[in-house]
C-alpha cells in the first residue's frame, strides 16, 4: 500500500466524520516509528525528537488496550508530551488501535470541539470508527501477507530460525554457503526487511514459518 493511497483515505474519511486532524502511527517494534499526519510537519519532527513514539503517556497506554480510548490534556504526565500539546493547541483526542502481526496501527482523530462535546461524539461513533479502521486494515493485511517461500528458502529460514550457521545450513542441504546467502537475501527481499533476525521473527509472527 503507497504513503499516497493511506494519505488520501484518511484525509477523506475524517471529512467524513467532520473531525479536522487525524495522525497515524505505524509502531514496530523493531524497525522505526513511521507517522502519517495532517498536523502540522513540524509537529511530527518534534514528537519524535522528543522519543513521544516511545515515552508518550498515549502510546503507553495503547500497548496494554485493545479498545479505542479518549484523553485530554490533563491526562498527560509526561511533561514534554504536556508542552507539545500546548505547542499545537491539542487538547483531547481518541485514539483507535489495530494489531497486525509485528505492526501495531494507533489512529487518533484531534477534535475542534469542546471535550465534552468530542467525548459525546466518541461515544456516539468509537464502534463504527473502530470498524472502519478494521475494515480498512484488513485489505492491508491481506495485500502486505500475500508473501510465499520457495522449497529452499523455507529449509533454509527453518534452519536458521533453529540456530544453524550459513556454513552449517550449507553441509546439511548440500549447497554452497553463497547460495544459502543468496536465499536469506531472498527472504528478507520477500519480508521487507534489512537482517535476516528480524525476517524470521516477521515471518514466525505472521504464520510463514
Amino acid at each position: 500500500m503507497k504513503d499516497i493511497e493511506i494519505k488520501e483515505y484518511f484525509e477523506q474519511y475524517i471529512q467524513k466524520i467532520n473531525i479536522p486532524y487525524y495522525s497515524l502511527f505505524f509502531i514496530d517494534e523493531l524497525s522505526a516509528t513511521h507517522i502519517y499526519a495532517n498536523l502540522p510537519e513540524t509537529w511530527i519532527q518534534d514528537f519524535l525528537s522528543l522519543k513521544m513514539d516511545i515515552n508518550s503517556d498515549i502510546i503507553i497506554k495503547s500497548h496494554k488496550k485493545l479498545t479505542p480510548f479518549i484523553w485530554t490534556d490533563k491526562d498527560l504526565s509526561n511533561n514534554k508530551l504536556k508542552h507539545l500539546a500546548l505547542k499545537y493547541n491539542i487538547k483531547s483526542g481518541a485514539t483507535f488501535i489495530v494489531k497486525l502481526g509485528t505492526i501495531t496501527i494507533l489512529f487518533t482523530i484531534y477534535p475542534s470541539d469542546t471535550p465534552e462535546l468530542f467525548s459525546k461524539f466518541f461515544d456516539s461513533q468509537k464502534s463504527k470508527i473502530q470498524f472502519d479502521l478494521l475494515n480498512y486494515f484488513e485489505h492491508f493485511y491481506r495485500t502486505n501477507t500475500k508473501i510465499t517461500f520457495t522449497l529452499r528458502e523455507k529449509e533454509v529460514i527453518n534452519l536458521l530460525k533453529i540456530g544453524k550457521t550459513y556454513d552449517e545450513i550449507s553441509l546439511i542441504l548440500n549447497i554452497k554457503e553463497r547460495t544459502v546467502r543468496f536465499h536469506a537475501n531472498n527472504i528478507t527481499n520477500k519480508l521487507n526487511t534489512s537482517s535476516i533476525k528480524y525476517a524470521i521473527y516477521k515471518a514466525t509472527k505472521m504464520g510463514l514459518i
